[in-house]
């Protein structure tokens, strides 16, 4: 019964519905702006794919109905936003403000987000993760500065397919 109910077709539309049903009720009755009902809603799905043991991909699969009624939904807030255009006018300076402190805020959450997991600009790259970086840099600490990107194939774990991928990615000094 619960692998026909997971895998149904509208197992999605019917969690993401429910949770957020669950979390405007919360919102009206104790008032609290931590109870964001989207916020419990992302929660509360989490919780049940967790506790259900069903994978994001096919939850995703059967929630797509819903994304395809949110994007006109969303897109028909610009018609209000619109219609408050002087409003958006004469709070440019509070607006920009905002924009340019959530952009300050995303900087530093990446950043000590990626001190405390011990994140490398190695990392970052494509098809390169833990162990590929500690093999770049043992390799380099071993046999000196890289003298062209393609010396990176000389390192285990690192062939053609993995270096098409950085290629434009890497320069060498």
């Amino acid at each position: 019964m619960l692998d026909f109910l997971t895998n149904s077709l509208f197992f999605g539309v019917a969690v993401s519905l429910a949770a957020y049903e669950v979390g405007s009720l919360l919102k009206k009755k104790f008032k609290s702006p931590l109870l964001n009902p989207l916020l419990i809603s992302i929660i509360l799905v989490i919780a049940i794919l967790v506790a259900l043991d069903v994978d994001y991909q096919s939850y995703n699969i059967s929630a797509k109905y819903l994304s395809y009624l949110l994007t006109p939904a969303t897109v028909c807030l610009a018609i209000p936003l619109y219609e408050q255009i002087e409003k958006l006018k004469s709070n440019w300076k509070a607006i920009i403000a905002g924009i340019i402190s959530g952009i300050i805020s995303c900087v530093l959450c990446v950043y000590a987000f990626s001190l405390i997991f011990g994140l490398t600009h190695l990392m970052s790259l494509p098809g390169i993760g833990q162990s590929k970086a500690d093999a770049i840099i043992a390799y380099r600490n071993e046999h000196g500065a890289f003298k062209a990107p393609e010396e990176l194939m000389n390192i285990s774990g690192i062939k053609e397919g993995v270096y098409q991928k950085i290629k434009d990615s890497i320069k060498v000094n």
